[in-house]
């Protein structure tokens, strides 16, 4: 299912320009920490407040469905959203390159908006910023048929990198020959399992490794730590 992208056209009514008009570096709000980063790129007099007092507010419209006159969904255009659990929409969709990329042109396009006569800039800056990450991606690719995986965080960017993504619960070990799994393997998460479950993954020699968002402070910090995880931990060469 692909994000529509028409509520941008909406961005005229709500901020009311005049021809000639200019306006200071607007105040704002990112709900993901590893999002503002990009807009402190793209306007570095930007400076970042609640979403109550923002004049600019980017969120999540996987997560929330209204979220205020001033608030403008990034997530808008992205290609395809993932089933998540409970037959729901899996919300990371932000942590993939290519959406990533896609959400940076979001924020150029409503900051372009908000202060047209630096549209340019943000353009050109948006530009830089998409080279930026789809050399990273070349870079951060991942030659391994499949990953062990808890939870969604890593399936936008497992898909993107063409891996078969094995998801590992209490249940797992009931079917991890089915899954065509050898251990000792890998088991990407965003934090340690509980105590119980972490013991008895390892005695059937799957270790689980926390790579947490709150460690980076950009979303390609983070992509690329998970694939030089995959590619170069003390497990990454197990798991087949």
């Amino acid at each position: 299912m692909k994000r529509g992208v028409g509520a941008f056209l909406i961005l005229f009514l709500i901020f009311g320009f005049s021809e000639g008009e200019e306006f200071p570096a607007p105040a704002v709000f990112t709900d993901d920490p590893l999002l503002a980063p990009y807009v402190a790129e793209l306007e570095p007099e930007s400076r970042f407040t609640t979403r109550e007092e923002a004049d600019i507010v980017f969120y999540n419209g996987i997560l929330e469905k209204e979220a205020g006159k001033k608030a403008f969904d990034y997530t808008l255009g992205m290609a395809e959203v993932l089933a998540g659990a409970d037959r729901k929409m899996n919300p990371n969709i932000l942590y993939s390159f290519d959406n990533l990329a896609r959400a940076v042109d979001n924020l150029a396009q409503v900051l372009g908006f908000y202060r047209p006569e630096r549209a340019g800039i943000y353009t050109e800056r948006a530009r830089l910023i998409r080279k930026r990450l789809q050399e990273e991606k070349k870079d951060s690719k991942i030659e391994k048929s499949l990953v062990l995986a808890m939870g969604e965080l890593f399936d936008y960017f497992l898909k993107e990198m063409g891996v078969r993504k094995v998801s590992v619960d209490r249940f797992f070990i009931y079917r991890e020959k089915a899954a065509g799994v050898i251990p000792p393997a890998q088991v990407l998460c965003e934090s340690l399992p509980e105590s119980d479950l972490e013991v008895q993954l390892k005695y059937r020699r799957y270790f689980p490794v926390a790579v947490k968002r709150e460690d980076f402070r950009r979303v390609e910090d983070f992509l690329k730590a998970v694939a030089e995880e995959v590619k170069h931990g003390k497990y990454s060469g197990s798991g087949r």
